[in-house]
């Protein structure tokens, strides 16, 4: 740890906290994620294992990069590349704001926390411009802010977008 100066606390969750912080040696911006290791547990979470061996594997400019594990008796620090915005932010900025428009009772949610400006949303269109028509239509369906309209996985996966694709695609499972 001595390797990172703290520059500020960004956020917290259920399992730790995270800062952003600089590499003192190169002076990048990295994010560092406390993990809380309780007494009463045995070593690290399994949830925290399975982020850490799912992130080392994924390379992807669209994923945030896991850049080092450090790993004491009481904490677990996970060593990330440094986005300047977080995803809700990120989500915001192309959905708009949810509203009781597009999201009846929003408004209502122990957790809503109205944006001091209202945020218009973006069109799919301006977003993904190379994806089909159809490919745009199951994007609206999956990223509609209400749950209870959002299009299930089951009727995702029949959609017509995905009509066109190749069979062996079709059947490939993970």
């Amino acid at each position: 740890m001595q390797k990172y100066e703290k520059l500020e606390k960004i956020g917290e969750g259920t399992y730790g906290t995270v800062f952003k912080a600089k590499n003192k040696e190169t002076h990048e911006i990295v994010a560092l994620k406390r993990v809380r290791l309780d007494d009463d547990d045995e070593g690290v979470p399994s949830s925290a294992l399975r982020e850490i061996c799912l992130l080392k594997e994924l390379k992807h400019k669209n994923i945030v990069r896991l850049y080092d594990v450090l790993h004491s008796e009481k904490k677990l620090t996970l060593v990330f590349e440094h986005c300047d915005q977080d995803l809700k932010k990120y989500f915001d900025s192309l959905n708009g704001t949810p509203n009781e428009d597009t999201w009846p009772g929003v408004t209502q949610l122990p957790d809503y926390k109205p944006l001091p400006v209202y945020q218009p949303s973006l069109g799919l269109a301006q977003v993904v411009p190379r994806l089909p028509a159809r490919g745009r239509d199951l994007l609206a369906r999956l990223l509609t802010c209400n749950p209870a309209l959002r299009m299930p996985a089951d009727d995702a996966m029949a959609h017509a977008y995905f009509h066109d694709l190749n069979p062996s695609v079709k059947n490939d499972r993970c």
